[in-house]
Order: structure tokens, then sequence, then C-alpha cells
């Protein structure tokens, strides 16, 4: 769809605040992407056919205050993933 993933932040297994399709926890992911905003419907069609996927949100930054927010995350997202990558090899070494 034209579109780019900038970051990714694996939240991990989580509690969910109230049990979705008998589902009392969920693995958590945030993805940082640019894309058309024509693109963002088939998207979204997309995360609602997947059954794996329980619940989804897209948030859209508009503003100068917001583009700089989301710009921020996504260098923090950056900086912290390759430090978690290295901890789970770590871990499947120890193992």
């Amino acid at each position: 769809n034209g579109g780019e993933i900038i970051a990714r932040d694996p939240m991990g297994m989580k509690k969910l605040a109230y049990p979705i399709e008998k589902n009392a926890r969920g693995y958590f992911y945030v993805i940082y992407y640019k894309i058309a905003p024509s693109a963002i419907s088939e998207i979204e069609r997309r995360f609602r056919i997947n059954e794996e996927i329980l619940r989804f949100v897209t948030m859209k930054y508009d503003t100068k205050r917001e583009i700089k927010a989301w710009n921020d995350m996504v260098e923090k997202t950056k900086k912290v993933a390759p430090a978690a990558v290295v901890a789970e090899k770590t871990e499947e070494v120890a193992s």
C-alpha cells in the first residue's frame, strides 16, 4: 500500500482490563508507520479480519506538537528495541 513501518515496540504479554473473546491476557504491540490517508481504511480492514488481533487503535498526528511527540516516541523506541533483542537472544542461549 506504499506505507512504511518506522518503528516497532513489542510490549509483551499483559493482563487485559476485561476479557475479550474469553481471553484474559493479550500480547501488546505498537507499530509506528507512515501511510497515505487513502490506505488507512485498507490497513484497518486487514486488522479487523485477522482473528489474532483482538483490538487495535489507529492514531493520526496532525499538529506540529503531535508530530514532534510522535518523532520522540519513534526515536525512543528505536533506542530501546536493539537492547530488547539482545536480551531475548541472551535468554534463548541461557535456556
